[in-house]
């Protein structure tokens, strides 16, 4: 194996992991919306994972968490 191929396999590697990641984040949040906010409401739902996404995407983050959360419930209409 090169080291291109090396480098490669690992940039591979690191961008499932990153994938399973925002998965499992993903699955976290519906289930915080679900049990805090959305009570099986569609455009709610929806709206609230609108705003976690704009806020992973203006911050950098990989991750939501309790902050990014506070913030995507505080701007829901």
């Amino acid at each position: 194996m090169t080291v291109e191929q090396a480098v490669l396999a690992e940039a591979r590697a690191e961008l499932e992991r990153l994938r399973v990641t925002v998965t499992e984040q993903a699955v976290a949040l519906h289930l915080h919306q679900e049990k805090h906010a959305a009570h099986s409401n569609f455009p709610a739902w929806a709206q609230l994972t609108t705003h976690a996404r704009t806020a992973l995407t203006r911050t950098g983050r990989f991750r939501v968490d309790q902050d990014l959360l506070r913030w995507a419930f505080s701007r829901l209409a």
